[in-house]
């Protein structure tokens, strides 16, 4: 056991730093070849937009609900809270994104002891950079072949560093805090050095 872990963890890094995208960790994960990429890169780490291409609202607070979209298929349903937009489809419960939104927000408290501008700019880092976390229903990452050319679209156009399963059974509350730091340290205090 002690050694397996060492070893899983030198594979992750040694696939961070070689730019794999989602697609090519769950391929990984699910012991299908990684993919080699032979295009320029567009993304820093295989994930973070190196270009913005969103923008900025003045309230970087927004905290929306579910609502349906088409704009993102094989998606068919989305959150936006404090720029992280969840992505769903109909298998996943929109009270289920609701909490996982409420945790993000509760993440970023506006108290009088916090730095208020710092923290409006990583927010604003979210929405810049499209930061966009894929909701799949356990560990059916399907979505991403049953779409192969839409989900090429989705990695292109936006920050998509890791997923948040519903019906994971075990570990599950700290796996999703777990998802939320990547994306705040990746996109949101990185992105803004």
């Amino acid at each position: 056991m002690k050694r397996r872990y060492p070893l899983a963890l030198l594979t992750f890094l040694v696939l961070v730093v070689a730019g794999c995208s989602v697609r090519q960790l769950a391929d990984s994960a699910a012991g299908v070849g990684v993919q080699e990429v032979a295009t320029a890169p567009t993304h820093l780490g295989g994930c973070i937009l190196l270009d913005p291409k969103g923008d900025v609202p003045g309230d970087v607070y927004q905290h929306g609900d579910v609502v349906a979209t088409e704009a993102m298929p094989p998606f068919t349903k989305e959150l936006q809270v404090y720029g992280l937009k969840l992505a769903a489809r109909d298998d996943i419960s929109d009270d289920y994104m609701r909490l996982v939104a409420r945790t993000i927000a509760e993440s970023f408290p506006r108290d009088a002891g916090l730095d208020a501008d710092l923290q409006r700019e990583l927010l604003a880092n979210h929405y810049r950079y499209n930061a966009l976390i894929p909701v799949p229903l356990g560990y059916d990452y399907s979505f991403m072949d049953e779409a192969d050319e839409q989900w090429a679209a989705i990695e292109r156009d936006n920050s998509v560093c890791d997923v948040i399963m519903q019906d994971v059974p075990q570990g599950q509350v700290m796996e999703v805090v777990e998802h939320i730091l990547h994306y705040v340290t990746d996109i949101g205090e990185e992105r803004g050095n």
